[in-house]
């Protein structure tokens, strides 16, 4: 026999297994991924998982080049597999927008102290960044696509719920907290051009109803304490900062030298210290606590 009607002898008593084997995964992916759909105890981890399985599948695996299956076989696998990776990153939208949002709700209630007129907001609160901080962790655990549009869309999705989510029912009316949490948040959308402009656009209807209860507020001022607490944050939210601004041309000036580090701004220096989380001061007892005349 020779090599060539060997090889179609092979081929023919192949294909049929690697045919079978494409739809056999298909079929057992989505029996595991429609548990983790419906079922409220589903982990993270195990969301997870299935979405970096599917991605897999679906773009960069060499998966399709070397089981050998047929081309249409490979065409529907594709489909089905895109399908699947869609449905479970919604899922795991939906868990971890939750999940973030009444964690900010809960650390908001018992905080009801109503700020004066005379209240400056002077950037996003601690639970909001924690929040944010939440929320870009959690976009990396997913990893990064290696189609950018792909990643771009999975990012402004997942913040623009967020953002919808967290300003929906449960949201403090009235206080500088949730006024300078809004103008951060415009920012952000703010960043991501069309995509997010009828939110944008929302949050700033919302801003402008607060600041008519605080005239030495305007919307100037709380774009600019956006920006500036961005320039301040923006190597901790990277991950919800996709769409970065175009860098400068280079120069000789020292600024300058920066601009791949920071494309939102250098922070500035000259301003008084904010810690990221709130800290307990020390009681009157404290000074008991020292021992041998320390």
């Amino acid at each position: 026999m020779r090599p060539q009607e060997l090889f179609d002898q092979l081929k023919r008593a192949y294909t049929p297994a690697a045919d079978a084997f494409c739809g056999d995964l298909v079929r057992k992916l989505k029996l595991v991924a429609e548990r983790h759909l419906h079922e409220s105890s589903s982990t993270i981890d195990g969301i997870v998982f299935l979405i970096r399985v599917s991605e897999e599948l679906s773009s960069s695996s060499p998966f399709d080049s070397c089981i050998g299956c047929q081309e249409y076989v490979m065409k529907e696998f594709h489909e089905e597999i895109r399908d699947l990776h869609k449905r479970i990153i919604d899922r795991w939208r939906r868990s971890t927008v939750s999940r973030i949002v009444d964690k900010y709700h809960l650390a908001c209630r018992p905080m009801h102290l109503t700020p004066t007129k005379h209240t400056t907001p002077s950037g996003p609160s601690t639970e909001l960044v924690q929040s944010l901080l939440s929320l870009s962790s959690s976009i990396q655990q997913l990893g990064n696509s290696r189609d950018q549009g792909k990643q771009s869309s999975i990012v402004r999705t997942t913040l623009r719920e967020f953002i919808t989510a967290l300003t929906g029912d449960g949201w403090e009316e009235g206080g500088a907290r949730p006024l300078s949490d809004l103008a951060f948040l415009w920012k952000l959308t703010d960043l991501h051009g069309a995509e997010c402009a009828e939110l944008r656009r929302l949050l700033e209807q919302e801003m402008e109803g607060e600041i008519q209860l605080r005239s030495e507020t305007t919307l100037i001022d709380l774009q600019r304490t956006a920006s500036e607490s961005l320039a301040r944050m923006q190597t901790l939210l990277a991950s919800l900062l996709f769409s970065a601004p175009p860098l400068p041309k280079s120069s000789s000036d020292a600024s300058d030298k920066f601009a791949a580090l920071l494309p939102y701004g250098a922070p500035v220096v000259d301003q008084q210290f904010q810690s990221a989380v709130e800290l307990a001061k020390p009681t009157s007892r404290f000074g008991l606590l020292l021992v041998g005349g320390t």
